[in-house]
């Protein structure tokens, strides 16, 4: 497994208040996506979770993004999103090519590593056993970070009391 790195192709927005804001599946092209997004709202609506809002970008326009610790992106296929996009900022693509970010468990924060009976971010991941394994050595999860997508489903679905810093998107 890789260690996990920034790079301009992922979907990162910015942060936030501590909330990592990201691109809409299907945005693999950053440069293009932000050249082509008119801001219609057409993949908001298109969205079955509520999971993309609008961030304004302060001079009236307007992207669309989601915050994972407030409704992740459930990888949906076909992402209605992307079919929904008639400017072509968001292209088709196979849930397993989406990369929006890295997830990282923080061990000292995660109930499995502290002695817990937590299973919740390995069995909610649209990826379970490719992005997200469960390494029975140590009985916990580990995530395989060239297979992970960043959808943030596992940030939020995780129950720790730290709350969206046990898991966090790079």
């Amino acid at each position: 497994m890789k260690k996990s790195r920034t790079s301009p192709e992922r979907a990162r927005v910015a942060e936030s208040d501590n909330a990592l804001l990201l691109h809409p599946p299907g945005a693999v092209d950053i440069a293009t996506f932000m050249q082509k997004c008119t801001g219609a709202g057409s993949c908001v609506e298109a969205c079955p979770y509520g999971s993309i809002s609008f961030m304004s970008l302060g001079n009236k326009n307007k992207i669309p993004v989601i915050n994972p610790a407030v409704s992740p992106c459930y990888l949906c296929e076909p992402a209605p999103c992307s079919a929904a996009c008639e400017s072509g900022a968001l292209a088709q693509i196979d849930i397993r090519r989406v990369r929006m970010g890295t997830a990282n468990i923080n061990p000292y924060l995660c109930l499995r590593f502290i002695g817990q009976d937590c299973t919740v971010c390995y069995n909610s991941c649209p990826l379970k056993d490719e992005a997200i394994l469960w390494e029975d050595e140590i009985e916990a999860p580990l995530i395989n970070m060239e297979r992970c997508t960043g959808c943030g489903v596992c940030l939020f679905k995780c129950p720790g009391p730290a709350g969206p810093i046990t898991i966090t998107i790079d």
